[in-house]
């Protein structure tokens, strides 16, 4: 990673062990800011420059910066990686005395989607992590936008680390600002701090994350599944697997997940009216309880894994 980015970004994560904060990270890929991006969604490297992060927090980098990489515990780094936020809220309850510098949390789109009914353990988890700084001085999401995640820890989420391509990252800070017209509604604005650039993860820990993966997702499938043992909540309907989409209905489609929620009569000014209809009529989309807009079904949601 760049000098420049330890000038910055990295110090002022540190204070969040020197002066005691609490500071919760999105690695993100599929949205613009400062820096023109390749706005891809998915394998660009978030879960990379999160675990660099992580690596950097938990082995203390800021003792010795200059040769830092060369003694990585990346131990410290698997150890303190989730993919079902039940872990996470486990790990943090079990506290021991000892303070983990930094949580990560990977792909957390799958697990906590933005959804019009959220888990319950999703506000426990959002609720908890507000109080958890005795416990854990930094958590780091990956997922593919911020849009896409619940609204409970998106809205606890303060900085987005946006990877633009693979290797290079921009750092935004989400401050909240007072509307003085909606004095309960506070107005979020990203305030730039810096970019920089971040190489890959050493062969040997890029196929342990790779195995690592595979059976974090399968273990969240097993233990998801519905009460009598069927079907899985998570897992894609056969007849949902047959809907084959055209270009432009899997494009609306994406992008009212990632926006939460999108007007119909913006979709019928930009001449998608019927595509939103088939949509709907496929119960990928749904109209939302005002009627004035559509939200992505839970199918929508399978089929856009």
């Amino acid at each position: 990673m760049s000098d420049k980015s330890q000038e910055d970004l990295w110090d002022y994560l540190h204070n969040c062990i020197s002066k005691n904060y609490l500071l919760i990270l999105a690695v993100t890929s599929y949205t613009q800011g400062k820096i023109k991006s390749e706005n891809l969604p998915f394998g660009v490297g978030k879960t990379s420059m999160g675990m660099w992060l992580n690596a950097w927090m938990n082995n203390e980098a800021w003792n010795n910066p200059e040769h830092w990489k060369e003694n990585i515990n990346w131990d410290l780094t698997k150890q303190s990686m989730f993919y079902d936020y039940v872990k996470l809220m486990r790990r943090l309850k079990k506290f021991d005395g000892v303070r983990v510098y930094n949580a990560l949390w990977d792909d957390v789109q799958m697990t906590a989607p933005a959804t019009q009914s959220v888990d319950k353990k999703i506000y426990e988890l959002a609720f908890y992590i507000t109080g958890a700084r005795p416990e854990v001085a930094t958590i780091t999401l990956t997922c593919p936008n911020l849009g896409m995640i619940a609204a409970p820890i998106r809205n606890i989420t303060n900085v987005e680390i946006i990877v633009s391509q693979r290797g290079i990252f921009e750092v935004q800070r989400i401050k909240n600002y007072k509307n003085f017209r909606r004095p309960r509604d506070d107005l979020s604005k990203l305030n730039y701090l810096e970019e920089g650039k971040f190489s890959e993860l050493p062969s040997e820990v890029q196929q342990w994350y790779d195995d690592w993966r595979v059976e974090e997702k399968k273990q969240w499938h097993q233990n998801h599944k519905g009460a009598s043992g069927g079907e899985r909540e998570d897992e894609v309907p056969s007849e949902v697997l047959n809907i084959n989409l055209t270009e432009e209905q899997r494009t609306l489609l994406n992008e009212v997940n990632t926006r939460g929620t999108i007007r119909t009569s913006k979709i019928r000014e930009s001449g998608q009216e019927e595509v939103m209809k088939y949509l709907v009529s496929k119960k990928l989309l749904k109209w939302s309880n005002s009627g004035y807009n559509v939200i992505t079904s839970k199918d929508g949601l399978l089929l856009l894994k």
